[in-house]
């Protein structure tokens, strides 16, 4: 993610047979050579890909009459995704249910699908939503990421909870030590952002943000501000021009 890898093509990641792709990845390392094959990112991006056309070709080939089941069953699967935080194959999960290919196919079969797995679908469509940088995941994530074991019971705490059991051992009466959460992360959270950051200019000139900072071919120093005079004139003019327009 810190390397200009990210800017990988959709072909690099088209992967149609997950071990064929390893075993050429392997080869490749032992090779010592270089490329899309060997990038971490692009094993991520077509391991998302696979899943979720497994998911969307399991459908469609499916006999209709069984379809709206076997959307059930890929609907609890994501949930259980969900609830062990592996955030990569769920998103991928509900990719796949939301493929053209999936809509077209159950048209006229959503009605077919228990009203539990649909409220189901819904809520875990809202909560990978892409919107502000897949936003709900990122908190999860992030709240995760700040975790912190609870502190040991205060004396009062542990003599109220030890009070009249005489047989407990010491060992017994010792908490458990607390895991902290994990999860499997969904690359894309961070790789939206990217995107965004890696469309802004690499220099603002503060004096006038809107115009580009040249460079000088021959000293290969950036171009002097455009108001030297500061950015206090530039931000005063900025506000007559907004208080004029109004």
């Amino acid at each position: 993610l810190t390397s200009d890898e990210w800017r990988g093509t959709a072909e690099d990641s088209n992967i149609l047979d997950w071990g064929q792709f390893l075993r050429e990845r392997a080869r490749w390392k032992a090779e010592g050579r270089s490329g899309s094959k060997t990038s971490a990112l692009v094993a991520a991006r077509g391991r998302f890909n696979l899943v979720a056309n497994f998911v969307l070709s399991e459908i469609v080939l499916t006999h209709p009459a069984e379809r709206p089941a076997l959307v059930g069953k890929f609907i609890r699967i994501a949930w259980k995704c969900y609830t062990f935080n592996n955030f990569a194959t769920l998103v991928a999960i509900i990719a796949g249910l939301h493929t053209d290919w999936v809509q077209k196919a159950m048209h006229k079969s959503w009605h077919r699908v228990n009203v539990y797995n649909v409220r189901m679908l819904k809520d875990l469509a809202q909560f990978v939503d892409s919107n502000d940088d897949f936003v709900h995941m990122r908190n999860a994530v992030d709240a995760m990421a700040d975790w912190k074991p609870a502190g040991p019971p205060s004396v009062s705490e542990d003599v109220a909870s030890n009070k009249g059991s005489t047989t407990k051992s010491k060992a017994g009466s010792e908490p458990k030590p607390q895991k902290p959460p994990a999860c499997v992360p969904f690359l894309g959270i961070y790789l939206s952002q990217l995107h965004r950051f890696g469309q802004l200019p690499d220099l603002i000139d503060p004096t006038a943000p809107n115009e580009a900072v040249g460079v000088d071919a021959e000293t290969g120093n950036f171009n002097a501000p455009a108001a030297p005079g500061g950015v206090r004139d530039t931000r005063a003019a900025a506000a007559r021009d907004r208080s004029s327009s109004h």
